[in-house]
């Protein structure tokens, strides 16, 4: 099965992550932080990427920034190629360096100053630095003028989007308040991270990943869940065919009778193919179960399934409606 394409907009604010194979620790001496931000700066200039801030950590990366008008693919094509080929030289290793593509977020703008001290607050929870500007392994020094400029990191521009004049002296007021008491007390810290990616990949029995946090318009903190391509993860919780049933005839605004008799009206069809997606891509359950409830074939419950059309299209409108409902059953544990 081809890969999803990625929605790619000029002007988007994301948070992308590059993890290293099998979690190995590879940037370790300020040599190879030195190779990866030489990379990371080739990259940017080529594919009119704005970088806003960066970490590195010794097992991943992560980069803050704004998509131009080249796709933020092509810079990470140019940035993992370079580094992949200057450390395995360096270290005297062959292979492939990055799992994967990276994992990207889309952060809202209002969430920016949020987002720049989740990124430079990371070598400070790991416990590798003692304050934001301590480590020159993220991009915060250079805001707070400790270190020296990077030609190719933002920081002007990323003054004006926290509010500040787009100048030396905007930049400095921004790393004031990134270190301020107010910001530091509402981040979501990256240490916290690590305890909830095992529960996370516990309850699923999947190697999902963990998005950008973000406070949902409730206020709520949100952590949204990543799966990458072709990953199978389990139910949180467990789940019975006639309960999955009834809720997915509920969402398609039809009687669980309706639903299982014979016919093809349209909610009918919904119905069947929500309850067919449900049971099979969300919970990871074997479909013919669903099938048999349904009194369809296992032919015809494929076909059902993986229809493409607007009743096709309709079952994946509701899909997230009923996943909600579910997790609500389980009253928010993970």
């Amino acid at each position: 099965m081809p890969r999803k394409p990625r929605t790619d907009q000029p002007g988007d604010l994301v948070h992308a992550r590059s993890r290293f194979m099998n979690e190995e620790f590879r940037i370790n001496t300020p040599e190879e932080r030195a190779l990866v931000l030489r990379a990371m700066g080739r990259a940017a200039r080529r594919c009119d990427v704005l970088i806003l801030a960066f970490a590195i950590m010794s097992n991943h990366i992560h980069v803050a920034a704004l998509r131009q008008l080249a796709p933020l693919r092509a810079f990470y094509q140019s940035f993992h190629t370079a580094i992949a080929r200057m450390l395995n030289d360096l270290q005297g290793r062959f292979g492939p360096l990055i799992a994967g593509r990276p994992s990207i977020d889309e952060v809202p703008l209002d969430r920016f100053v949020h987002l720049m001290m989740y990124v430079h607050g990371n070598q400070m929870s790991a416990g590798m630095a003692a304050s934001l500007g301590s480590s020159d392994w993220t991009s915060h020094p250079v805001y707070s003028g400790t270190a020296r400029p990077l030609d190719w990191l933002r920081t002007h521009e990323a003054a004006a989007l926290a509010g500040h004049s787009a100048d030396p002296a905007g930049v400095a007021a921004f790393a004031a308040e990134l270190e301020g008491e107010s910001v530091q007390e509402t981040r979501f810290l990256p240490a916290a991270t690590g305890e909830l990616r095992r529960r996370t990949r516990r309850a699923l029995g999947g190697p999902v990943e963990l998005g950008t946090p973000r406070h949902g318009l409730d206020g709520e903190l949100e952590v949204p869940v990543v799966a990458p391509p072709h990953t199978r993860i389990a139910s949180v919780g467990p789940r019975s065919v006639s309960e999955v049933g009834r809720l997915c005839a509920a969402a398609a605004g039809v009687s669980v009778e309706v639903m299982r008799s014979p016919g093809r009206g349209r909610d009918q069809l919904v119905a069947r193919a929500l309850a067919l997606r449900v049971w099979g891509d969300v919970l990871v359950r074997p479909v013919v179960e669903m099938a048999a409830y349904l009194g369809l074939s296992e032919s015809g419950a494929s076909r059902a399934r993986h229809r493409d059309n607007g009743t096709g299209r309709r079952a994946a409108t509701l899909v997230r409606t009923v996943v909600r409902q579910l997790a609500e059953a389980d009253d928010g544990e993970v």
